[in-house]
């Protein structure tokens, strides 16, 4: 975990961004890659601002998941980033890909995920199968809770979660290599 969070530091100096939101899931390895690319990258860059933001661990690993996930809590952290002034275009998601699906898709409902935005990554989040899983199983998902926002279109936007590899185009990724 260290070693990744210190990866995504050494990215972020090198293309001399002072602007980064960590988006942090309540999970023990996103809070590893959190705390140290926030140390790694602070002690490189004391004049750059990382707001660190906390979001409960809410994976969409499996159908039986969706009793406990609340895409409300992603939509108000989505909205609260947006409203910061100079709003980041530097994201960092610091969890697994079951958490971080869900996450892309708030942002990109307020612009956060797309052209406009760079999304860093490490480990399972960084490969377009593993970005593509809650597509995979969509209908799963929508048999447990067929009226559920996420899985039904509604009347101001419609959401392709296959689409998820494409808006994080150009993501950079972070993946450790074994050593042992």
């Amino acid at each position: 975990d260290r070693s990744q969070g210190a990866g995504l530091s050494a990215l972020s100096v090198l293309f001399g961004w002072k602007l980064i939101a960590l988006i942090v899931p309540g999970e023990p390895y996103a809070q590893g890659v959190a705390e140290s690319f926030q140390d790694a990258f602070q002690t490189r860059q004391p004049s750059a601002t990382v707001h660190r933001e906390s979001v409960p661990n809410m994976p969409l690993k499996k159908p039986s998941d969706l009793a406990s996930f609340d895409y409300r809590k992603l939509r108000q952290l989505a909205a609260k980033v947006e409203r910061r002034r100079p709003s980041p275009r530097i994201l960092i998601s610091a969890g697994y890909r079951y958490a971080m699906i869900p996450i892309v898709r708030a942002f990109h409902e307020i612009g956060l995920a797309g052209a406009a935005t760079q999304w860093l990554a490490s480990e399972d989040s960084c490969t377009v199968d593993g970005l593509r899983h809650v597509a995979d199983i969509e209908e799963s998902l929508a048999a447990v809770a067929p009226g559920d926002s996420l899985f039904a279109p509604n009347a101001t936007a419609t959401f392709s979660w296959a689409s998820v590899p494409t808006l994080l185009r150009g993501m950079l990724c972070v993946l450790p290599v074994s050593r042992g």
